[in-house]
């Protein structure tokens, strides 16, 4: 009967340190998007042809572009970035916590 609940606790923290590691992946790829948003507003020039391209695009399909700017963007997404790391450090602190309980 101890081995059952040695493997619940076991999966348990293994599921909680896969949920940790899925958090700093979405974390990453939030900087990446922000650092790809900010190379492109350094490059200003092509910065602008990029939107200028995209909005005629949409334009010519029916549909109107976004009026978001890069900064808007940049916002929403630092905003995630804070999401993201306050549920890690969440979940961080409850992994710790399991495993002072259950190696305690």
């Amino acid at each position: 009967m101890s081995n059952k609940i040695t493997s619940a606790r076991i999966d348990e923290l293994e599921s909680l340190q896969k949920r940790i590691d899925s958090l700093q992946e979405k974390i990453q790829k939030t900087k990446d998007e922000m650092e790809e948003i900010n190379n492109g507003m350094e490059d200003g020039d092509t910065a602008n042809i990029m939107v200028s391209s995209s909005k005629a695009a949409l334009r010519k399909r029916g549909k109107e572009p976004s009026t978001l700017t890069n900064q808007d963007q940049l916002d929403s997404l630092d905003i995630a970035r804070e999401h993201l790391e306050e549920e890690k450090a969440k979940a961080a602190e409850e992994l710790k916590n399991l495993k002072d309980l259950y190696f305690s």
